[in-house]
């Protein structure tokens, strides 16, 4: 007997095809170097690993998996912070919450173009989870609070499929219609969610579209 189901087909286009993998990340233009310094700080929250919907994770991505993050401004890398319960700056979780970290760059004051990038190895090592890059205003001598929604670096896609009758599948001969949930997951399978973007290896935009099987 010949069955004919319809499928959802994922597909994701990337702007290009640079893979995950770095130790430096891309580098955003800043001004020249000179001038009186002030401290661009971030505070970054790191959820459990248990907490994979988008329900129990922070609203701004950063994924379970982040172990360092690196701070970029003016071509070059001007701090690589390691993300871990006796890092320093880190105050480990405690009940419901996070891991919490701050981490202070010292910038030339003025504005700028802070790029952040958080990998999965301690030192600025091993896959990129998340990307983003934000103009802040440095004020010189003054510690100046970063707030950036970064945007996840996808790598593999899961998908489900929920059936109406209860079954967990079709019935031969019978239409239904089938909920299709496609969720984007970074190099470590931790589900992206925003607001941030998708993104590739190289912070291009990545887009997911769904596409019905014409058989």
């Amino acid at each position: 007997m010949m069955r004919r189901v319809l499928a959802a087909t994922a597909i994701v286009a990337l702007a290009a095809c640079g893979g995950g993998t770095s130790s430096v990340p891309a580098q955003p233009s800043a001004p020249a170097q000179n001038g009186a310094k002030g401290t661009a700080q971030i505070t970054i929250r790191v959820p459990a690993s248990t907490q994979t919907t988008s329900r129990s994770r922070t609203p701004r991505y950063v994924s379970a998996a982040t172990k360092s993050l690196v701070i970029s401004a003016g071509g070059s890398v001007v701090t690589v912070a390691n993300i871990s319960p006796s890092s320093p700056g880190c105050t480990p979780a405690s009940g419901q919450t996070p891991l919490t970290c701050v981490v202070n760059a010292d910038l030339t004051g003025g504005t700028v173009t802070v790029g952040f990038s958080a990998f999965d190895q301690p030192g600025g090592l091993g896959n990129k989870l998340s990307t983003a890059s934000v103009n802040a205003t440095i004020a010189p001598g003054a510690v100046n609070p970063i707030a950036v929604a970064m945007n996840g670096v996808v790598t593999h896609l899961s998908v489900d499929f929920t059936y109406p009758n209860g079954l967990g599948a079709v019935v031969d001969r019978i239409p239904m219609t089938v909920a299709v949930l496609v969720n984007a997951q970074d190099a470590d399978g931790n589900t992206i969610i925003g607001p941030g973007g998708f993104v590739d290896g190289q912070g291009n935009p990545a887009t997911i579209t769904l596409s019905k099987d014409a058989n």
